[in-house]
């Protein structure tokens, strides 16, 4: 008599298996982008906060020490005072190119990174009375990193008269 000894796999047994690998190995590599496209995300956000938190310490600092702040000047864009040496110096919301803001002090230059966009620069100052400049201000990620990188940061001034 004769045996039916099968040795190894069936081309069929093959495939499937073949196949269901692939399968986990296109969910293995889905969950691995999303988990790098995450982690970039929280860097460029960790990064657009640093620099909003960096410009607000600088204007803080510099409306401390001002000797004048002139509210009537305030505007969406841009606002102005007097510094501690007399200078009259301003903030502002400038644009080197259409659609890219960032924040600058006439006297220090620009504040806000080269890869730093500010979204509304129009409303960036509120002066609602003589006594109060509000800052607030969105930067949105340009440096070509993940979409949707965006963070917003605001102050309220409180003049002393």
């Amino acid at each position: 008599m004769y045996k039916n000894i099968s040795h190894g796999y069936s081309l069929v047994e093959l495939l499937i298996v073949m196949f269901i690998f692939s399968i986990f190995a296109v969910l293995i590599a889905q969950a691995v982008a999303l988990t790098i496209r995450g982690n970039m995300k929280s860097e460029n956000i960790s990064q657009i906060k640093q620099n909003l938190d960096y410009t607000l310490n600088v204007m803080s600092r510099e409306m401390r020490n001002a000797s004048l702040i002139d509210t009537d000047s305030c505007i969406g864009a841009g606002f102005s005072y007097y510094d501690v040496d007399g200078r009259f110096v301003s903030f502002s919301c400038n644009s080197d190119d259409p659609g890219d803001h960032f924040i600058e002090h006439s006297e220090l230059g620009r504040l806000t990174g080269g890869s730093v966009q500010i979204v509304n620069c129009s409303e960036v100052f509120l002066c609602p009375d003589s006594l109060n400049v509000i800052v607030h201000i969105i930067g949105n990620d340009k440096s070509g990193g993940v979409v949707g990188a965006s963070h917003s940061a605001s102050t309220q001034f409180l003049i002393r008269r």
